[in-house]
């Protein structure tokens, strides 16, 4: 899953209340075409899972876990299929959680 794609997931399930077009928009997409990107991202498989794994995470605990967040960065690091501005991103993200990048 590429990380505009899991943003979209996360937005969706989050400040963006279920609204597909938003979620979209908050996800990177262009405002022109959220609405037409949000209704095909609906019908993904890999996406309706990822929301509903959200959802119950929501559901039971109300917000994702620090360690549930790192090994989704690292999933999309270390996914070779992913765009590499995405495997990046998420190696930083991951790096900026340890505190790699602060200064002593």
């Amino acid at each position: 899953m590429e990380k505009r794609q899991l943003d979209f997931c996360l937005y969706f399930c989050g400040e963006a209340n279920g609204n597909r077009t938003k979620a979209a928009e908050m996800a990177g997409y262009s405002a022109r075409s959220a609405y037409n990107i949000g209704s095909r991202l609906m019908k993904k498989d890999e996406i309706k899972e990822k929301i509903k794994e959200l959802q119950k995470i929501d559901e039971t605990d109300g917000i994702a876990t620090i360690a549930e967040i790192k090994r989704t960065w690292t999933q999309i690091m270390n996914d070779e299929t992913a765009k590499n501005s995405d495997r990046l991103r998420a190696s930083e993200n991951l790096a900026k959680s340890y505190r790699i990048f602060d200064e002593f």
